[in-house]
């Protein structure tokens, strides 16, 4: 997958996060920390150092997959993208704008570090926000979320959606930068498309190694369009291979040494922190939930 659409993925990807936030007050943990860490690589040698990996961005691959492909669900996400985009357009024609999102952000990025993981990230978020609030929003055109109220008025929940829109900004920026723009949508939405399917194709890949690193199993599969949650893993080597097989995405290939592994098993190589998976994953929940209950009104909010 080249880097340009790399980018443009991670503008869809923040937009989708916060729609899901606004309309059902919860939201993907996992995507929202890589959105929020790019904020804080403004150097990188590589468009994968900025979001951590590849695998990381892959909520924003599927959801620029179903808006290219006409999908009506996605409309406030599209929108937003539009929105993201054209923010970009002005933040890059203020140097004095630039110079001044790069330093709080840097300043950001050491806030916290006493804390877990999930409450620095909501501390930078809340910082994050009132940053946006400062800059971004003396731009045009202002961004209107479209959303629950119960959901909108809760400050944790605005405080990420800022944040995320300042991700989707970076993003589009970095996407601007590689090239990217309106036209690409325009002119080559097959070969973004193709790109993409590239791209879930190659994410859906598992390794189990021995401690000494030799792969004695490899299962490749192919991503739906549809978010599905990872490979569930459970205690017992055996028992893995047996729930990783009968998981429900399309198996394309299957490798596995069985004898090796068994002999891996009984040997203890197979400890408990030396399977490596190809992709990175995350302990924590994939989602934030809240106790309120949803309401069926929606609300628009526009964002200061």
């Amino acid at each position: 997958m080249k880097d340009k659409t790399l980018a443009l993925a991670g503008v869809f990807q923040a937009a989708e996060l916060v729609r899901q936030a606004a309309c059902h007050g919860t939201w993907s943990g996992y995507a929202a920390t890589s959105c929020l860490n790019s904020l804080f690589t403004l150097e990188a040698d590589s468009v994968d150092e900025i979001y951590g990996a590849r695998d990381r961005v892959r909520l924003g691959v599927e959801t620029m997959m179903a808006v290219l492909d006409g999908d009506s669900n996605y409309a406030d996400s599209l929108r937003y993208v539009v929105g993201l985009l054209q923010l970009e357009k002005k933040f890059n024609r203020s140097r004095k704008l630039q110079d001044e999102l790069g330093t709080a952000l840097s300043d950001i990025a050491t806030h916290g570090d006493e804390l877990e993981p999930h409450e620095r990230e909501d501390l930078q978020a809340h910082e994050i926000a009132g940053l946006y609030a400062r800059t971004i929003s003396n731009l045009s055109p202002r961004i209107i979320v479209n959303g629950k109220p119960e959901y909108l008025q809760r400050e944790r929940t605005t405080d990420w959606i800022r944040t995320l829109l300042l991700a989707g900004i970076r993003s589009a920026t970095l996407w601007s930068q590689l090239g990217g723009g309106r036209f690409e949508l325009m002119f080559n939405r097959k070969k973004i498309l193709r790109d993409a399917e590239t791209f879930l194709a190659g994410i859906g890949s598992l390794a189990i190694k021995t401690r000494t690193g030799k792969e004695i199993f490899r299962l490749q599969r192919v991503v739906h369009l549809f978010r599905i949650p990872w490979f569930p893993f459970v205690r017992g080597k055996h028992a893995r291979l047996l729930e990783m097989l009968s998981y429900s995405g399309k198996v394309t290939t299957v490798a596995a040494d069985h004898e090796e592994l068994l002999a891996a098993e009984e040997a203890g190589e197979l400890g408990e922190d030396d399977d490596d998976l190809s992709g990175d994953h995350d302990d924590r929940a994939d989602d934030v939930s809240f106790d309120e209950a949803a309401r069926d009104d929606d609300v628009e909010s526009e964002v200061k």
